[in-house]
């Protein structure tokens, strides 16, 4: 089937999309997206997975100290007692102790009996606003931070970028969640390296594997995810974790943690049969049609 991304500068980019349980689910989305009057989003990707010291030499100290103060409130709102000394000293070990802290949490939000009262009304300790605190600080005080692992991509002049619709605006009705056999038929399959268009994946809780190898985290960990919820919003070229996947370094992390089969892959989309992402990828997206 052949879809369409039309550009302000008068660029399309035409698609085959692959024949796929998941393909076709994305699809109907797509229509329920326009339907609905969801706005077109898109948003350039970084280059890189993972950060090094030289690429932090000018940002600020107060960048730090200001993220510090962002966790520091995530865990006075919420009263949840935090696992390492909360410094300016903190490690990138410290930030995924942290991370884990809000992902665990976020995870069993309103499951705890205690959070309902005598008649089952919903009546949580805190709420999910306060304890985003802990998630936004933590994430932004490891981003001043050298990585562990770091790697970019061979051609840093034409980036990759996420186009599709915005589904923040509903997630529930915009997105779903792919069975595990629908993933694990990705990694058999390796298609995941060689496709021009993926579907994204920003809606989880907790690291990709891509983000989990940069912090030198443990994939065994339950919020430790590849693929939780999915709707129309699309990777274009994918070029960094489509290297990183092809990697030794990457391979020798998930053998050291017994992680090898774990579905780490991401969901190929189409590939690009007509037009050029090099004048489109700096071109305002204006319709999507299929």
């Amino acid at each position: 089937m052949e879809m369409k991304f039309k550009f302000d500068n008068g660029e399309v980019l035409t698609l085959d999309v692959f024949d796929t349980s998941i393909s076709k689910k994305i699809l109907e989305l797509c229509e329920t997206c326009k339907a609905d009057g969801v706005e077109l989003y898109q948003r350039l990707l970084g280059h890189e997975a993972g950060r090094t010291a030289k690429r932090l030499e000018h940002i600020p100290h107060s960048d730090k100290e200001e993220a510090l103060e962002t966790i520091r409130k995530g865990f006075a709102l919420t009263g949840i007692e935090p696992n390492v000394s909360l410094s300016d000293t903190m490690t990138v070990q410290d930030c995924n102790i942290i991370h884990r802290q809000f992902t665990t949490e976020g995870m069993n939000w309103g499951e705890n009996p205690s959070d309902y009262d005598m008649e089952g009304k919903h009546v949580p300790k805190y709420n999910m606003e306060d304890l985003q605190y802990i998630n936004q600080g933590v994430h932004a005080y490891e981003s001043t931070l050298p990585s562990p692992n770091f790697m970019e991509h061979d051609d840093i002049l034409i980036t990759d970028m996420i186009f599709g619709y915005n589904l923040w605006t509903d997630i529930v009705k915009q997105t779903f969640r792919p069975t595990v056999e629908e993933k694990c038929t990705i990694l058999q399959e390796r298609k995941f390296l060689h496709a021009d268009v993926y579907v994204y994946d920003e809606c989880r809780v907790g690291r990709s594997f891509q983000d989990a190898w940069a912090q030198n985290d443990d994939p065994r960990e339950l919020d430790i995810q590849d693929v939780d919820r999915v709707g129309p919003l699309f990777n274009f070229r994918n070029s960094i974790r489509k290297k990183l996947y092809k990697s030794i370094e990457f391979h020798n992390w998930l053998e050291k943690y017994d992680s090898v089969d774990k579905p780490y892959a991401d969901i190929p989309f189409a590939n690009i049969v007509r037009g050029s992402y090099q004048n489109a990828h700096k071109a305002n997206l204006v319709d999507i049609t299929w």
